[in-house]
């Protein structure tokens, strides 16, 4: 009898070791399955990061490519030093002709905060959007720039509350850019439709401190196409 339970004792133990083991290569396989999504999803971003940037720079360059004034192989060269920099940048934006999206904590003395930019190498219909926040530089003076939204497109009507004043239809290649503050100016209210190529890049990020920052809310579209740019230059928004 004695000798059926150490048999059994022992048999007990070996089982407990076993399910440790087991319990141990779970834990250590989930870990690694988690590692490995992790690292999956980042390569996807990265991807989706260079496939976004090249096809900027492709849809700026392509009439001269077509045409035969800027060679493939220049191209080529060309593409590879603009993928080697950051697509975004930094600026301070004062004043409160945007607030309460930017500079929306007026107080005591000038409102200053820090915007991180994602520049836009072409900008047109197909990654400008209604309700975007976008960088521009005034149509009278190019030494001036402003942060505006997008409020409507190409194609699209403004309708005046003016009496007997027709509505406005945006031409091809411009949009109507305004103020979130109703008292902020210039936009177009002043200078009329904004030509496309004028918008210089999106605001995807503001900071006002280091404890007090956060994303711009863009439209749907412009916000899933800026992901990557995010994820992949991250590390700028500690220089802001």
């Amino acid at each position: 009898r004695g000798q059926g339970r150490g048999l059994t004792l022992e048999v007990t133990a070996k089982r407990g070791l076993a399910r440790n083991s087991e319990r141990r290569a779970v834990t250590e396989g989930g870990v690694g399955t988690v590692l490995g999504s992790r690292m999956v999803l980042q390569l996807l971003l990265k991807l989706r990061y260079y496939r976004c940037r090249s096809q900027e720079i492709f849809a700026k360059h392509q009439r001269s490519i077509f045409e035969g004034k800027l060679s493939i192989p220049a191209f080529v060269k060309m593409l590879d030093e603009s993928l080697s920099k950051p697509v975004s940048f930094s600026m301070a934006m004062t004043g409160v002709a945007m607030a309460p999206t930017i500079n929306g904590g007026a107080g005591a003395g000038p409102v200053k905060e820090q915007l991180w930019i994602r520049r836009l190498e072409c900008p047109s219909e197909s990654n400008v959007f209604n309700d975007d926040v976008v960088v521009v530089v005034d149509p009278a003076d190019d030494r001036r720039k402003y942060v505006r939204r997008v409020s409507a497109m190409p194609g699209e009507e403004m309708v005046s509350k003016k009496n007997g004043e027709p509505p406005l239809v945006i031409p091809e290649n411009h949009c109507w850019v305004t103020c979130d503050n109703p008292d902020g100016k210039p936009d177009s209210r002043w200078f009329g439709p904004l030509a496309l190529n004028n918008i210089i890049g999106r605001v995807l990020y503001v900071a006002r401190s280091a404890t007090d920052h956060a994303r711009i809310r863009n439209s749907d579209l412009a916000m899933a196409m800026d992901d990557p740019i995010l994820a992949v230059e991250q590390p700028v928004l500690h220089t802001l």
